[in-house]
């Protein structure tokens, strides 16, 4: 494939089903009580979403939001070669920042959800596709709709380890966390998201923008209107 196209996801990737999602968070956490999941999914999908996310509630995994992602990180070598590069960045957690519409979403599904999961329709970023524009700017329509917000890291992640064929190979989309902000000593505000390592050939969790910005797209959750 030329190197300046993009294949978004991989041939035969899919979205799992929910039981499927729970089969594979169960094995790494047996302890987790899945019975209120099928009643969390009623209704119908909305029209951009692609599928139901099953995610752990944080405080199940462990004391707070970023140690529980620490926690997901550790599980996801085992079942996709992944490499973390940006490990002391994830440490940092006082550098760490959910986005407004992120965190109040987050505290919508602890105080509504009952159980030990949290459930809601996504996208796994085909829908927010960044784009270079003429002038060599990143563009990020960000515009996402009322009920829409942008997935934290460890939602992310979870999401990895139930899919670990999301991202095989370079040319492909590559997956980013809209709803958390890493601000450095020099101001600047990046986030995290996985992407294809082409000198290792492994699955990396990056730091800011990679090379080719064009790959990534943002991974978004929806709530009931």
């Amino acid at each position: 494939m030329p190197k300046n196209e993009i294949d978004g996801y991989p041939d035969g990737f899919r979205i799992r089903s929910r039981q499927e999602q729970v089969e594979t968070l169960l094995s790494h956490f047996s302890n987790l009580d899945p019975n209120h999941i099928e009643e969390l999914a009623k209704g119908n999908l909305p029209e951009s979403a692609e599928g139901w996310a099953v995610i752990p509630s944080p405080g199940k995994i462990a004391p707070t939001y970023f140690e529980a992602l620490k926690k997901i990180l550790e599980h996801i070598p085992e079942i996709s070669g992944y490499w973390n590069w940006r490990e002391e960045l994830v440490k940092n957690q006082q550098h760490l920042e959910l986005v407004w519409k992120t965190k109040k979403t987050h505290d919508f599904l602890m105080a509504k959800q009952p159980g030990d999961f949290w459930v809601f329709p996504f996208q796994f970023g085909k829908n927010w596709p960044w784009v270079l524009t003429p002038f060599c700017e990143v563009k990020r329509t960000m515009r996402f709709a009322d009920n829409e917000f942008g997935f934290g890291p460890y939602e992310l992640a979870i999401l990895m380890l139930t899919h670990p064929d999301r991202i095989t190979g370079p040319y492909q989309q590559y997956v980013y966390s809209a709803g958390c902000e890493h601000k450095n000593k020099a101001g600047f505000n990046f986030s995290f998201g996985f992407s294809w390592s082409y000198g290792y050939e492994k699955q990396t969790l990056q730091y800011g923008m990679s090379n080719r910005v064009e790959e990534w797209g943002d991974v978004t959750g929806f709530l009931s209107p």
